[in-house]
């Protein structure tokens, strides 16, 4: 009875050793799935997007995919028999899984940075890699710019290249400006980033160069149009920029290109370089970071890493996954009340020159439903009564192979073209 009892056990005993392996750890499924989601999230995809153009579905797709894999992982982890455990106790499994969980997280955060540090920290840590030499920090499109401890950086004056020229004040292109606009001449001063500036293109392929074009077609000389554009800037540098050098000039219209993705460089203290930027304090602007440090300061002083990355994502990752899916409503971010406070404090300033305020919301990509950030602007020009050039409605009113056209990163010779004669249409349709 014994060894048929004992013969009896033997295929139970097979059967547990040599037949289906045991399930891993739960947390090792957690640890894995965490794994993906950090290194295919999409919330540094929907970020990447914005600069570069990637279909609007495959960032959908991603969050599809991820949600899907944190489902596997959750149905993965459960099913164990109590005997599987062993003896240990199942307070304790789970805390050690939670501890090497987020042990694993931690350096996975290191591994890909990206994902934990806010914007500021990524891009000093990305500017620093590329720039570790003392004396090293002018290279690439730094050989047109020029530091500036008001801005962070700006267009070297007298600049001659075979692409890109500046007069003596930074303005792109040569020719020179009388601080009084001439008898019978109304000036516009185009205010923005690298789609204002004209980043790839000639002088004279620039959009506020094609838009005096445009504009003198129905009386020549009647027009002069300033490009105060630089690379990089958010509205902020913007801001200060038309005050110290654009309010030199007598101006009929200033036109502010804004561009979506300036929202998120109005909070940022470093982009492509170290920049200032605006706090709100008792409901006004507050101006940090000037002057701004120099690039010897900067390579001097240690690199500002967090003690622990996981608290950084926890303390930033709100935000900028808030304004990433565009949350609610983006006017009760911090970086949506800085923008409007911005944009309150440009047009008020306009204003009582007796000048002219239009705003130019700027997309990319161009898609059919129109961004919260679009949407926050238009809300904002309504109240304001501020004319509004929203070129994202324009451009669909284009035919598809002509908007393939615009866009090759910035706005291509044909994309600028385009944008000057819905902007002088603009301008013809709302005289100050």
């Amino acid at each position: 009875m014994s060894r048929e009892g004992h013969a009896g056990a033997l295929p139970h005993r097979h059967a547990h050793c040599g037949g289906r392996a045991p399930r891993p750890h739960s947390w090792l499924w957690a640890v894995a799935a965490l794994a993906f989601v950090i290194a295919l999230n999409p919330v540094t995809a929907e970020r990447y997007a914005r600069s570069h153009f990637i279909v609007s579905w495959a960032v959908g797709l991603l969050w599809t995919l991820d949600l899907l894999v944190l489902v596997l992982a959750v149905l993965l982890s459960r099913g164990r028999r109590p005997h599987d455990a062993g003896a240990r106790s199942p307070l304790r499994a789970l805390v050690v899984g939670v501890l090497l969980g987020l042990l694993c997280l931690e350096g996975l955060l290191r591994l890909f940075p990206v994902v934990a540090l806010p914007d500021s920290l990524e891009r000093e840590r990305s500017w620093r890699a590329s720039h570790s030499a003392p004396g090293n920090w002018a290279t690439a499109r730094w050989n047109i710019d020029e530091f500036s401890p008001l801005v962070g950086w700006q267009p070297k004056p007298n600049l001659r290249t075979p692409s890109v020229t500046t007069n003596s004040s930074g303005l792109r292109g040569t020719r020179e400006y009388s601080p009084h606009r001439p008898p019978g001449v109304r000036r516009v001063l185009c205010v923005g980033d690298s789609f204002t500036f004209g980043e790839g293109l000639a002088d004279n392929e620039a959009m506020p160069a094609q838009l005096e074009a445009e504009l003198n077609r129905a009386g020549p000389g009647s027009w002069e149009v300033l490009n105060l554009g630089v690379h990089g800037y958010g509205t902020d540098q913007q801001w200060l920029r038309l005050q110290a050098i654009g309010f030199h000039y007598d101006d009929d219209v200033v036109v502010l290109g804004f561009f979506q993705g300036d929202l998120e460089r109005n909070v940022m203290s470093f982009r492509d370089y170290a920049k200032p930027y605006f706090e709100i304090v008792d409901d006004r602007l507050a101006l940090r970071n000037v002057p701004v440090p120099p690039p010897e300061e900067v390579l001097s002083r240690r690199f500002p890493s967090p003690a622990l990355y996981i608290t950084s994502l926890v303390l930033s990752g709100p935000e900028r996954l808030r304004l990433a899916l565009s949350v609610g409503d983006l006017a009760e971010t911090r970086a949506g009340r800085v923008t409007l406070h911005i944009l309150d404090a440009m047009r008020e300033a306009v204003l009582s020159r007796g000048a002219q305020f239009v705003l130019m919301f700027i997309p990319r990509p161009i898609t059919p439903q129109g961004s919260d950030t679009e949407r926050m602007l238009l809300r904002w020009g309504e109240a304001t009564g501020t004319p509004m050039v929203n070129l994202r409605t324009a451009y669909l009113k284009l035919p598809a192979v002509e908007r393939e056209r615009l866009y090759n990163g910035h706005w291509t010779r044909d994309g600028a073209h385009v944008t000057a004669g819905l902007l002088a249409a603009a301008l013809r349709h709302h005289p100050s």
